[in-house]
């Protein structure tokens, strides 16, 4: 316990770190989608770089989920301090969440689940109007074709 003693960490970043212990190696979408507050990528970035600062995660950028350098997805997995870390978390805090508590929270994350998904569903109208433009340009553009054609055969 003595080697933690220094290390000072907000509330948000201890459940941060205790979902990444939870999940394996999430990345940060996932992260984000998880909790509540965390309305952006970049919240979960902050926090992540507060742990990685204390050795208590690592995080690396998975080309090989999806994207390219800068888009590629970032992950992250406990370090072994990390991990007894969050051992020591747990002894300290002892009293496991209350029904009402657990319910809060799952309330708070279904809130946010359902303003994604309004913002999704939203987006799929939107992207399947342009492709109703672009399907109708793409009509039009081989009727024109066929108009070519014809005139050459003649």
């Amino acid at each position: 316990m003595e080697m933690y003693d220094n290390i000072e960490l907000p509330d948000r970043t201890i459940e941060v770190m205790e979902l990444i212990g939870e999940y394996g190696r999430p990345t940060t979408s996932t992260l984000r989608e998880a909790i509540y507050w965390a309305s952006e990528n970049q919240h979960i970035h902050y926090r992540l770089n507060q742990l990685e600062d204390a050795g208590l995660v690592e995080t690396w950028k998975d080309e090989d989920a999806g994207g390219r350098g800068a888009l590629a997805p970032r992950r992250a997995r406990l370090t072994d301090e990390g991990e007894e870390f969050l051992e020591l978390v747990a002894e300290e805090d002892g009293a496991p969440d209350t029904v009402e508590e657990r319910l809060d929270r799952l309330e708070k994350q279904l809130g946010q689940m359902r303003d994604t998904y309004g913002t999704v569903k939203q987006r799929i109208v939107e992207l399947e109007e342009e492709v109703e433009e672009h399907d109708e340009d793409l009509d039009d553009l081989a009727e024109d074709i066929r108009d070519i054609r014809r005139f050459l055969d003649d």
